[in-house]
């Protein structure tokens, strides 16, 4: 369980927490995760992405991602793919592709946005 205070937030779980967040990616997949809160963000390989989080949680809820492209206009496609969650270790797996299961790396400066709501106790 997470060791802060965290805000209520009205939900039909208990002890809900929000965590949301953008990670830049720069050259050679290097991320900058200065603007994330509560996790940070590293290439694993090629379109791959793991997200560990500063705390351990209950467990995921719910884990958005998106990418942002770095050029306006783009002509590629990128789909942001969850793998993997895992509450207990604190980590989830992302994987970039390019709409037809080929992992591919996003242009250096596109950004990757998190929303993530996870469960803080084992309360019913």
């Amino acid at each position: 369980m997470a060791n802060r205070d965290f805000k209520p937030v009205r939900a039909l779980e208990r002890e809900v927490v929000i965590l949301a967040g953008v990670s830049t990616i720069g050259a050679s997949g290097v991320v900058d995760s200065t603007n994330a809160s509560g996790f940070s963000v590293a290439r694993t390989t090629t379109g791959v992405y793991t997200i560990t989080l500063d705390d351990k949680y209950q467990k995921f809820l719910y884990l958005g991602c998106t990418l942002e492209e770095a050029t306006e206009g783009s002509t590629d496609q990128f789909f942001a793919v969850i793998d993997t969650t895992d509450a207990s270790s604190a980590t989830a797996v992302v994987k970039v592709d390019n709409g037809g299961g080929t992992l591919v790396e996003p242009d250096s400066g596109a950004k990757l946005h998190f929303f993530m709501c996870l469960k803080n106790s084992t309360l019913t």
